[in-house]
């Protein structure tokens, strides 16, 4: 029972290492092709589609100060966020009513902005203050569909890369597991390595989803590198205990051993796209369920963990009894 269970945590183990390797690879796409950038100046010309007042929107001193420095601003050239405060204020100067009328009338007929505008003006008493207040609110529905978006496109082109990660590293999930069954010194290595992992990354990667996204649309091309370049390493590092790569044992002998292994390589794509916060969170499940628990809350009871190693264990205990160097 307790073999399956290391089982499970070296394969989870794994997943979550590929996973990481697929997002920095995901992002570094995403910062060099200005992804975020090109679905949040769509989503503001969907929105703003009175040619004059998008045209002013865009060529504001406002919005140019959060853009990239250009002659004529593109996509490319968008900001990657935008406050919704800043939006509707640009938005007002934009549509540059005149005095004594109501914004609506300066906006050209049948466009979404103007019944938007029009909406809001038809609330009691409506001042330039409210109609603004109600444009920053209407901006911050539109971003979390352009957000859906986003996600949408950027899940495509994670599917493409991890396809091409675990072809060219010959992760094969089958192989993976097979050795991880029959080896169980290596089963006790990766079991001990998956509790460190936990132990030292549980903040980062508990808090990524909040952070990661606002983290990158701040990074230069060259940091986001840099970034990439590190988290590689560290990340390559994890998967040398595995047995992946290719060598002349790998290649496989005959059209069914092909077809395993890409059967293997492509589960290991899919579960890539699953995201490492759902296998970290995985791990630490599974860790809860061994005896003595570890994965990073009870560490000082799990043997397998570098706090208890670091109090005096020289060994630890293989998955099936026997003794491993610590």
């Amino acid at each position: 029972m307790l073999s399956a269970l290391d089982l499970m945590i070296g394969l989870v183990f794994f997943f979550l290492l590929m996973s990481l390797l697929c997002m920095i690879t995901n992002e570094l796409i995403a910062q060099f092709l200005r992804f975020r950038s090109k679905t949040l100046f769509a989503e503001i010309n969907r929105i703003l589609d009175d040619k004059a007042v998008q045209d002013r929107f865009w060529k504001s001193g406002l919005i140019r100060s959060y853009c990239r420095p250009c002659a004529d601003l593109s996509a490319s050239d968008a900001p990657e966020y935008l406050n919704a405060g800043i939006f509707a204020s640009a938005v007002i100067r934009a549509i540059n009513g005149e005095d004594g009328k109501p914004l609506s009338a300066s906006i050209s007929k049948d466009s979404i902005l103007k019944d938007v505008i029009t909406e809001l003006e038809t609330t009691a008493d409506a001042t330039i203050a409210d109609i603004e207040a109600g444009l920053s609110t209407w901006f911050e529905t539109i971003m979390t569909r352009a957000e859906a978006l986003y996600r949408k496109n950027l899940q495509i082109v994670s599917l493409a890369v991890a396809l091409i990660i675990a072809a060219a590293a010959n992760a094969d999930t089958f192989a993976v597991a097979k050795a991880l069954w029959v080896d169980a010194g290596l089963r006790a290595q990766v079991v001990s390595a998956a509790s460190d992992y936990i132990e030292e990354n549980a903040a980062a990667l508990t808090s990524a989803g909040e952070t990661a996204d606002q983290d990158a649309a701040d990074q230069t091309p060259a940091e986001a590198f840099a970034a990439f370049e590190a988290g590689l390493a560290e990340i390559n590092d994890g998967l040398r205990s595995f047995p992946i790569g290719w060598d002349a044992d790998s290649v496989p002998k005959g059209w069914l051993d092909g077809a395993a292994t890409a059967l293997g390589l492509f589960v290991t794509a899919l579960a890539m796209t699953l995201g490492a916060p759902f296998w970290f969170d995985l791990l630490r499940s599974l860790f809860r369920l061994r005896p003595g628990r570890g994965g990073g809350e009870d560490s000082a009871g799990n043997p397998f963990s570098r706090r208890a190693r670091e109090n005096g264990s020289d060994t630890v205990e293989g998955g099936n009894g026997g003794k491993v160097a610590a």
